[in-house]
């Protein structure tokens, strides 16, 4: 369980975030979905310990965490199946080791072997992303981090990356914190979506996905995001209209 409880937080005297409480529960996804400049970064950076809390308080009892960037952030001197086996070499797994986890785990992001043996720079965005998201999956954490990873690639790549994710959190109780200014995706990965306003940063909607939800298809994404955009809370917080019809 990931418990963040009354966090508030500042840069000089800016208030980036006012008191934000959430909780994330083994197994399970929870997205924070809002304009640019609400504290999602923040948010996220506190909770994986990148900043330290200045008010309020964040407990873990997950084991282990791994995160996962817009950017791929992959080290271009390193082969990408060694970028992909570079937490289980920061955890002393022996060479032959890491690297059969590795590509076993590549395998499944769908690289093929010879990707593996190329640097990142020669890979296309799509694959550098699935290198990354490989990279965090390889050490088998039990909760992911998940800041706008695939913000950048195009509808097609992002709609694989989902099917990728959401396969791998079918195999086994990974839970998922996830930041994304993209309510469809928000919709489509979460068990639960948290809007946020800004000035300062807090949340102002919750939204619960019923749990029969899946599959999860474009058509039921695209409904769930209109009828979550129609809530006056919401559209105010994106800076939105507030005349709206209801979704039919």
């Amino acid at each position: 369980m990931l418990e963040i409880r009354d966090v508030e937080h500042r840069f000089g005297a800016h208030q980036v975030l006012a008191p934000i409480s959430l909780q994330l529960a083994p197994g399970r996804c929870v997205a924070l979905v809002g304009p640019s400049g609400c504290g999602k970064t923040t948010l996220l950076h506190l909770a994986a310990g990148l900043l330290d809390v200045q008010k309020g308080s964040i407990t873990s009892s997950f084991a282990r965490c791994a995160l996962m960037f817009q950017q791929p952030l992959l080290l271009p001197w390193l082969t990408v199946l060694d970028n992909i086996a570079l937490g289980l070499k920061a955890q002393r797994v022996p060479r032959s080791e890491r690297q059969q986890c590795a590509a076993g785990m590549a395998a499944a992001m769908g690289l093929e072997a010879r990707a593996l043996r190329q640097f990142p720079q020669q890979l296309s965005g799509g694959m550098q992303s699935r290198a990354a998201l490989a990279r965090a999956l390889v050490v088998q954490p039990d909760a992911l981090l998940l800041d706008e990873p695939f913000a950048a690639l195009d509808i097609g790549l992002k709609a694989h990356m989902h099917r990728l994710l959401q396969r791998q959190r079918q195999q086994r109780p990974l839970a998922a914190l996830l930041i994304t200014h993209d309510v469809t995706e928000a919709v489509t990965l979460a068990d639960t979506v948290l809007v946020m306003a800004a000035r300062p940063g807090r949340i102002v909607w919750q939204h619960d996905v019923a749990p029969d939800a899946a599959p999860r298809s474009d058509g039921w994404a695209l409904q769930q995001a209109a009828a979550l955009l129609a809530q006056p809370e919401v559209r105010q917080a994106f800076e939105l209209p507030q005349e709206v019809e209801a979704p039919v």
